[in-house]
């Protein structure tokens, strides 16, 4: 079973707090601190966060001491997203310096807890963050999963409001199995009457 964290972002960058310390309350867009741990692969877990959020993403304890490269599929400036196509991000000392990478290696020794890399996601859309090691084998042996909200909004000019995400109330329509056009009305009004506000058209 997935686990939806909803993570409230804060702005303190000195000390930013853990996931498992963050209250999941309403917090403004601002800089979250996420830990990688070695043998989890996220897969159990997505962490929900406000567009604009920071992400700092930093090495468990676990991860001390292993030659790390550390891989995310949110697209690079002016790239169109696709899930398959992954970044090497660069890991930074807890003073903001690159850590280098010794031999023209990709991977980096992790020797401090509080190193990390960092992504502004400006972009809404789910994400995968996954590290490698070095003498393994291909492919994540750690990684976390993220979503990053929507700006929903209505209205326009004064009257423009942002919609939370609770506030959707959506049904799945499957198109194909509708019938003429002529006879939908009637048929989404069901939905209507029922509390639902918004309507997802399945492709034909």
């Amino acid at each position: 079973m997935m686990i939806l964290k909803r993570i409230g972002s804060f702005l303190n960058a000195e000390k930013l707090p853990l996931a498992s310390e963050v209250n999941m309350s309403e917090h403004a867009a601002g800089s979250i601190k996420l830990a990688i741990h070695h043998s989890d692969k996220g897969e159990g877990t997505l962490y929900r966060l406000k567009k604009n959020s920071l992400i700092h993403v930093h090495p468990g304890a676990s991860l001390l001491g292993r030659r790390v490269a550390i891989y995310c599929n949110y697209p690079a400036d002016g790239k169109e997203f696709n899930r398959h196509v992954y970044t090497q991000l660069q890991w930074c000392s807890p003073t903001g310096t690159l850590l280098s990478q010794s031999g023209g290696s990709k991977f980096v020794s992790i020797r401090d807890v509080d190193c990390y890399c960092t992504v502004h996601l400006n972009h809404s859309g789910a994400y995968h963050f996954y590290v490698q090691y070095e003498g393994a084998e291909e492919g994540p042996q750690a990684g976390l999963y993220v979503q990053v909200e929507p700006s929903l909004t209505v209205g326009k000019g004064d009257s423009l409001t942002v919609l939370p995400l609770e506030a959707i109330r959506c049904q799945t329509v499957i198109a194909k199995l509708m019938g003429p056009v002529g006879s939908w009305e009637a048929k989404l009004r069901v939905a209507k009457e029922s509390g639902y506000n918004v309507i997802h058209f399945t492709p034909i």
